[in-house]
């Protein structure tokens, strides 16, 4: 039967049909149930105890019962977090972080291959994934002659929205270390060269708004043959930085 609930209250939760409400089961677990559960499920618990304290008279069990256990596990998630990021901070700073940054940028397909082989950086992988299928499917609307992701209100998925995500992880990755470091020079001259290739890509990446705009219904031919080059190019260079499937 417990199980049974959790499956339930499990399936509910995915569909969206209930919001979190674990005070509604908080009579129906034990401390053993508390390892179980997520941190979100843990901080709306800790909260359910805290407003259950302030209401006598109420049906369930002492609420301080299960709150030591609560806070411990809360601690030690958030203990564990924090031990993971810097984890994941150290590998996505200096050389190494710099040779990934380098790698995607010069092919979307070639620095999540690389990433996918460094331990712990399984987060960066995803995020590479998923920004390159966001550049694909806006490749995709180019090639069928589809202004749809400049006209159409999904800020999530606009061209300008990818180019603010796809620099801000750059940057993040060539940041370089406050403190001197023995071979800096050579670091600063690494990150003006990847932040150079991100600006060709962004630059590439607008193209395709004009590409795709001189493609519809003969407009093409109102672009002198020389910009008309430029965007074919730009349309080539972001379909070879997306790579084959």
């Amino acid at each position: 039967m417990k199980l049974l609930m959790e499956n339930w209250r499990k399936f509910l939760k995915e569909e969206e049909l209930i919001k979190e409400n674990i005070g509604d089961f908080y009579d129906t677990l034990s401390e053993d149930d508390l390892y179980d559960l997520d941190i979100e499920d843990l901080l709306d618990l800790r909260d359910f105890i805290e407003d259950l304290e302030a209401a006598p008279g109420s049906r369930f069990p002492d609420p301080k019962d299960l709150y030591p256990t609560i806070m411990a596990r809360i601690e030690a998630i958030e203990e564990s977090e924090a031990e993971e990021e810097a984890r994941v901070e150290d590998i996505y700073s200096g050389e190494y972080a710099m040779k990934l940054a380098k790698a995607y940028m010069g092919s979307a397909k070639m620095g999540i291959e690389l990433a996918a082989m460094v331990p712990d950086a399984e987060g960066l992988a995803e995020e590479f994934k998923k920004l390159r299928g966001l550049v694909q499917d806006v490749l995709g609307h180019a090639e069928r002659s589809d202004m749809a992701p400049w006209t159409k209100w999904d800020w999530n998925k606009h061209p300008n929205t990818i180019i603010s995500s796809v620099g801000a992880l750059i940057n993040h990755l060539v940041d370089l270390p406050a403190e001197n470091h023995w071979d800096m020079d050579e670091l600063v001259d690494e990150r003006k060269e990847i932040l150079s290739m991100y600006y060709g890509w962004l630059e590439s990446l607008r193209d395709l708004e004009n590409y795709t705009f001189w493609q519809l219904a003969k407009a093409n031919r109102y672009a002198p043959p020389s910009r008309r080059k430029g965007l074919v190019d730009s349309y080539h260079f972001i379909k070879d930085w997306v790579g084959e499937e």
